[in-house]
């Protein structure tokens, strides 16, 4: 059965990387990923646009790069199909989900064509941010 909760093709809005050249190799990596979501909601129709914004590394020493990127999309539903509560789930955790699921492949490819090996996105849990 196909949702009535949809989403037009999502974009890529945004892209900066950067490789840190004074990195050590030696040194253990463990590379820090944030992720920031901004959803705004039309107040005239039921629709919303959705960002992620992800954040991977640092521009220090410490890291091997830093990488930041943005994807988006419009997402819509039919009009008293869920309650607001329901919405607000929808786009805070579903919406932000998907679009990761769009910039997965293109950190991997960025990533993948500079000195340091393929990174990957890791999964990421939106339930405890929509609480």
């Amino acid at each position: 059965m196909i949702s009535n909760f949809q989403f037009t093709s999502p974009v890529l809005t945004n892209l900066d990387f950067k490789i840190n050249e004074s990195f050590n190799e030696d040194n253990e990596i463990k590379i820090s990923v944030r992720v920031e979501t901004n959803v705004s909601k039309n107040t005239s129709k039921p629709e919303a646009i959705v960002r992620v914004n992800v954040l991977i590394g640092s521009s220090d020493v410490s890291m091997p790069f830093y990488l930041k990127a943005e994807e988006m999309a419009n997402f819509f539903w039919d009009e008293g199909e869920y309650t607001d509560v329901e919405v607000d789930k929808l786009l805070t955790q579903n919406a932000p989900a998907l679009l990761i699921g769009y910039l997965r492949p293109i950190v991997a490819s960025v990533t993948n064509s500079s000195p340091t090996k393929a990174y990957d996105i890791p999964f990421i849990s939106f339930a405890q941010k929509a609480e």
